[in-house]
């Protein structure tokens, strides 16, 4: 398919066939799969590709849990108390406080639906393929996107809901494994083994492709994409040999940084959207609409957060592994951060356009701590400490900047890679390695706590004592629960986690 005809099926994306794979609530994602009865005819390539065309469904993520969840993100009384519907209004409590009743009670859990969605959409494809007319290589690249996509969204459900991957958590709950449209299929869940098994064969299947060009459409696959998502499943699931060869050959094909001493500011001031004093004094790297060409991403995606409220709070716990001199902490890290209509006193992280959307995509600066935590773990500090250094120095203004001292110690050389990730990806890659770090002897495990109001149901109760929350290293709760209208839409077949 030429580039021209990508590009007039680009300004059509979002009114072309979506009708038939809407998933708009939780009661109907797994049930309303389109058939091939549907009003809307799909007879060729085009009409599929179309189906993956979407820069809405697919650039954006609604994972709260790797927002809300983790030892990166605050919340107290303060912040409750300033504004509560932040919190009522999309069951964050049940995010920041790792709270079953809440999770469980809520209508619908928008990562789920969202997700689900786009496997739905992928497994369309892959049911027409046969069917349609149109060039035998695109329907191999139709084939081996909807792999893609199929393998992206899967990896991100199994994250949330289900326990960490590890060889005593091979047999616990995984995910219902969609291979069809087909409404017959069964929804029950299968183990968190044989999950990941079906997310590698799907990445093992899109690195067949032939779409070797980095970013044609950003949205799209492409070759370099593909890689730095294995790069990014190998390392959470402990193959790190598999890990540094995916993030090298990702970094071959494209390894640009940007140097935010170039792009945060102007005159030497930091470059605020709509200028300061503004309702929306948040730092910027570019606006909304020029974010989807983010020179580090392979792959556009975003972690999305709520128009309007910003639920990006960062700890001081977070804040204080920063340098002061580091941009990242200077420019993203925003005094005042707005809150539906009003100026907050507190501080929120915001990353592009107005704030709303953090990069959560594969990136060439994942790309290099992937490398460089590989080779950590090999004793390697020079390999690791020219991975590292390659990003930090795109962080900070060349005449701040002083090189990292890297130590001789296995844990000690991996664990300065863990951080350097926390400072580059909070909120978006966190969730991914607490997962990894608790169960990883190589280093320490990490326990969170927060103070808070009791809840009684879904509403805290502000005259009780606050209550000490706790998310323990080994604890069930790092498989959220599914909601209870996700178990009953399901014909009871869906399965509880258990805590």
């Amino acid at each position: 398919m030429s580039h021209s005809k990508k590009m007039r099926k680009m300004k059509n994306i979002i009114i072309v066939l979506i009708a038939i794979v809407a998933f708009t609530s939780c009661d109907d994602f797994l049930e309303e799969y389109p058939s091939k009865q549907s009003n809307q005819p799909i007879k060729t390539t085009e009409d599929l590709d179309l189906l993956l065309n979407n820069v809405i469904d697919y650039s954006f993520e609604y994972n709260y849990a790797a927002m809300c969840a983790t030892d990166n993100a605050a919340v107290d009384t303060f912040h409750y108390k300033f504004q509560p519907k932040i919190f009522t209004n999309s069951n964050s409590l049940g995010w920041f406080l790792w709270d079953e009743y809440v999770l469980k009670n809520a209508n619908e859990h928008t990562d789920w639906v969202k997700e689900f969605g786009k496997i739905g959409k992928a497994n369309l494809v892959l049911d027409f393929l046969n069917e349609v007319e149109g060039p035998e290589a695109e329907k191999e690249e139709l084939r081996y996107e909807a792999h893609f996509v199929r393998a992206y969204s899967y990896f991100n459900l199994v994250t949330v809901y289900c326990l960490p991957y590890s060889e005593e958590n091979a047999g616990e709950a995984g995910l219902p494994l969609r291979t069809t449209i087909s409404v017959e299929q069964s929804l029950e869940r299968a183990t968190l083994q044989e999950t990941y098994d079906f997310i590698e064969a799907d990445i093992k299947m899109a690195l067949k492709t032939g779409a070797k060009e980095w970013r044609d459409l950003p949205w799209r696959y492409s070759l370099p994409a593909v890689e730095a998502f294995a790069a990014r499943f190998y390392l959470y699931i402990g193959e790190y040999d598999m890990a540094l060869t995916h993030a090298s050959n990702a970094l071959d094909a494209h390894s640009q940084l940007v140097s935010f001493e170039e792009v945060m500011y102007q005159n030497g001031e930091l470059y605020n959207w709509l200028g300061l004093g503004s309702l929306y004094p948040y730092s910027k790297i570019m606006t909304s609409a020029d974010m989807f060409r983010w020179p580090e991403l392979y792959y556009n995606r975003f972690l999305g957060q709520r128009t309007y409220y910003q639920h990006a709070y960062p700890s001081e716990k977070l804040i204080n592994i920063y340098d002061t001199t580091d941009i990242r902490y200077d420019a993203l890290f925003v005094e005042n951060v707005r809150v539906g209509t009003s100026l907050s006193p507190y501080v929120g992280y915001a990353y592009l356009g107005s704030g709303n959307y953090i990069p959560s995509g594969p990136t060439t600066g994942e790309m290099y701590l992937i490398r460089a935590e590989c080779y950590a773990r090999q004793g390697n500090a020079a390999q690791t400490s020219a991975n590292v250094e390659a990003l930090r120095q795109a962080r900070y203004k060349a005449a701040d900047y002083e090189p990292l001292e890297y130590p001789a110690g296995e844990k000690e050389l991996t664990q300065l890679v863990i951080d350097e990730r926390n400072r580059e990806f909070p909120f978006t890659l966190r969730w991914y390695d607490l997962h990894r770090i608790n169960r990883d002897p190589l280093l320490d495990n990490v326990n969170i706590s927060r103070t808070f109001y009791s809840l009684n149901g879904n509403l805290p109760e502000l005259d009780a004592p606050l209550k000490t929350y706790t998310l323990d290293a080994g604890s069930r709760r790092y498989a959220f629960p599914l909601t209870e209208n996700e178990i009953i839409s399901s014909g009871e077949e869906l399965e509880q986690n258990t805590y």
